[in-house]
Protein backbone atom coordinates (compact mmCIF):
# COMPACT_ATOMS: atom_id res chain seq x y z
CA UNK A 1 0.00 0.00 0.00
CA UNK A 2 2.74 2.41 0.92
CA UNK A 3 4.69 1.73 -2.25
CA UNK A 4 1.57 2.24 -4.41
CA UNK A 5 1.00 5.66 -2.83
CA UNK A 6 4.56 6.74 -3.56
CA UNK A 7 4.32 5.48 -7.14
CA UNK A 8 1.11 7.43 -7.66
CA UNK A 9 2.59 10.56 -6.18
CA UNK A 10 5.59 10.30 -8.52
CA UNK A 11 3.40 10.20 -11.64
CA UNK A 12 0.83 12.49 -13.18
CA UNK A 13 -1.77 10.76 -11.02
CA UNK A 14 -0.53 12.69 -8.01
CA UNK A 15 -3.23 14.40 -6.01
CA UNK A 16 -3.55 15.67 -2.47
CA UNK A 17 -4.54 12.13 -1.56
CA UNK A 18 -5.95 8.95 -3.01
CA UNK A 19 -9.34 7.30 -2.68
CA UNK A 20 -9.81 3.63 -1.94
CA UNK A 21 -10.91 3.08 -5.55
CA UNK A 22 -7.38 3.83 -6.75
CA UNK A 23 -6.15 0.79 -4.83
CA UNK A 24 -9.16 -1.45 -5.54
CA UNK A 25 -8.28 -1.28 -9.24
CA UNK A 26 -4.58 -2.04 -8.74
CA UNK A 27 -4.21 -4.52 -5.91
CA UNK A 28 -5.32 -8.12 -6.20
CA UNK A 29 -7.21 -8.26 -2.90
CA UNK A 30 -10.78 -7.81 -1.78
CA UNK A 31 -12.06 -4.32 -1.08
CA UNK A 32 -12.44 -5.12 2.62
CA UNK A 33 -8.83 -6.36 2.77
CA UNK A 34 -7.62 -3.11 1.22
CA UNK A 35 -9.68 -1.08 3.70
CA UNK A 36 -8.08 -3.18 6.45
CA UNK A 37 -4.63 -2.26 5.12
CA UNK A 38 -5.61 1.41 5.30
CA UNK A 39 -6.91 0.94 8.82
CA UNK A 40 -3.59 -0.61 9.90
CA UNK A 41 -1.62 2.25 8.33
CA UNK A 42 -3.92 4.79 9.97
CA UNK A 43 -3.59 3.10 13.37
CA UNK A 44 0.20 3.28 13.03
CA UNK A 45 0.06 6.98 12.14
CA UNK A 46 1.52 6.48 8.65
CA UNK A 47 -1.51 7.91 6.83
CA UNK A 48 -4.31 10.33 7.64
CA UNK A 49 -7.50 11.55 6.06
CA UNK A 50 -7.23 14.94 4.37
CA UNK A 51 -9.92 17.60 4.08
CA UNK A 52 -11.25 15.94 0.88
CA UNK A 53 -11.76 12.63 2.69
CA UNK A 54 -8.89 11.01 0.77
CA UNK A 55 -5.92 9.29 2.38
CA UNK A 56 -2.49 10.87 2.40
CA UNK A 57 0.83 9.94 3.93
CA UNK A 58 2.21 11.66 6.99
CA UNK A 59 5.48 13.08 5.67
CA UNK A 60 7.05 13.11 9.11
CA UNK A 61 6.69 9.30 9.19
CA UNK A 62 8.42 8.72 5.84
CA UNK A 63 11.36 6.83 7.33
CA UNK A 64 8.96 4.49 9.19
CA UNK A 65 7.05 3.87 5.96
CA UNK A 66 10.25 3.03 4.09
CA UNK A 67 11.28 0.60 6.83
CA UNK A 68 7.89 -1.09 6.53
CA UNK A 69 8.32 -1.47 2.76
CA UNK A 70 11.79 -2.93 3.22
CA UNK A 71 10.50 -5.41 5.80
CA UNK A 72 7.67 -6.49 3.51
CA UNK A 73 10.10 -7.01 0.61
CA UNK A 74 12.41 -9.03 2.83
CA UNK A 75 9.44 -11.18 3.89
CA UNK A 76 9.53 -10.09 7.49
CA UNK A 77 6.03 -8.60 7.44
Amino acid sequence: MIAWQYIAEATEEATSGLEYDYFYERIDASDSTIRGYFSDLDDEGLIRENEDGNKEFVVERLSDAIERIESAIDGED
